[in-house]
């Protein structure tokens, strides 16, 4: 079948792809329902594998009417549409076709609306979209050219649990975090009124997904250094939301006690650190971006960070966070750039430096690999 074909990565004949047009007569709304339900059960086989995938590349009018079938009044057949699309937006070749198609916009407008059924699988399928710059770019544009204001919409979705009482709606956080890949859905989202209702989340218990879109969301607002000052101000205070989750029970002197942010104060014997690795490592990037600029590193350096920073690296058992946590020691710790050169954002790191990062990153690899 043409499935399994797929799936074994077969390069398809233009006479196997004729078959696959002669299946896209009944993928109409006219068709029959059960034989409706019949041909996109047949698509969804196909979306499973890079090779079927790249199917709705060589043959775009298929991609059309698999698209056309979101919105199907059938549940059976809308849903396996929505399921196909979830596949179909790992791909980035299908992805370059789908944001050709007037179908973001109708997807935005099913996510924002507390009653629809497929919100969780629409979910899934933009933040694969935004995945991409250009991707993040066109719901980016849906998101702000409306009468509405639909990022604070999505803003509002993270931020209400039961916003759809048929969906969990979790992927919202990760498409916000893949939206600010690009500048001007940062500066949106460098506001106090957003930034400070999404900023609880990374302490999420009930969603890894939910709780690493919100860390990789802070990530990304970091990168605007000029906004450093204003991120660790008592107005929004981000820093200690960047390090509770790396905290964990030690015990420290008074007086250094004292310097850490209050949050961090005299933790319980049971306080536990971030289980996911990739959100760990996202929280230590997060400051790595706060030392980059000379009011970050000081701030950091006056509330203790190298402390706490310095019992974390001890705990981690990651290699490639306990790196980065290196490296973020070594910016706190190291002696104050040259007058003009403060912010290291905008310092060009000559070629000997980078290649002494990239040997000590090779030498660490294979100690671990001996080891």
């Amino acid at each position: 079948s043409l499935i399994k074909m797929a799936a074994t990565g077969h390069r398809f004949e233009d006479a196997e792809v004729d078959s696959l047009k002669e299946l896209e007569q009944f993928l109409t709304p006219e068709t029959r329902k059960d034989i409706r339900i019949q041909a996109i059960s047949q698509v969804l086989g196909l979306t499973g594998t890079p090779g079927g995938q790249r199917l709705f590349v060589s043959c775009p009018s298929l991609l059309k009417c698999t698209v056309q079938l979101l919105f199907d009044q059938s549940p059976a057949v809308a849903n396996n549409a929505h399921l196909a699309l979830v596949n179909l937006t790992n791909n980035d070749e299908v992805v370059d076709a789908i944001l050709k198609m007037d179908v973001v916009k109708r997807l935005v407008d099913a996510l924002v609306n507390p009653d629809f059924v497929f919100a969780d699988q629409v979910c899934a399928s933009l933040s694969n979209l935004t995945r991409t710059a250009a991707g993040s770019k066109a719901v980016l544009a849906c998101l702000v050219d409306c009468d509405e204001n639909r990022l604070s919409k999505l803003v509002n979705i993270c931020c209400v649990v039961d916003y759809n009482s048929k969906a969990k709606l979790h992927y919202v956080a990760t498409i916000l975090s893949n939206i600010t890949q690009l500048r001007d859905a940062r500066a949106l989202l460098l506001d106090g009124k957003h930034l400070l209702r999404l900023m609880p989340l990374v302490h999420f218990e009930n969603s890894v997904i939910r709780r690493g879109g919100i860390v990789g969301l802070l990530r990304n607002l970091c990168f605007e250094t000029e906004r450093h000052s204003w991120l660790l101000s008592e107005e929004v205070d981000l820093l200690p939301v960047l390090l509770l989750p790396l905290a964990g029970p030690e015990e420290f002197e008074d007086q250094d006690t004292e310097k850490f942010p209050l949050d961090l104060q005299y933790l319980p014997d049971d306080k536990t650190r971030e289980e996911d690795p990739s959100i760990r490592k996202m929280l230590v990037e997060a400051l790595m971006q706060l030392c980059a600029t000379k009011v970050g590193r000081k701030i950091l350096r006056e509330k203790g960070t190298y402390l706490l920073m310095r019992e974390y690296h001890k705990w981690e058992k990651d290699d490639s966070t306990a790196q980065a946590c290196e490296k973020l020691i070594g910016m706190l710790i190291a002696d104050e750039p040259e007058p003009g050169m403060e912010d290291l954002s905008k310092v060009t790191i000559p070629e000997e430096v980078t290649k002494q990062f990239e040997q000590y990153d090779l030498k660490k690899a294979t100690e671990n690999e001996s080891s």
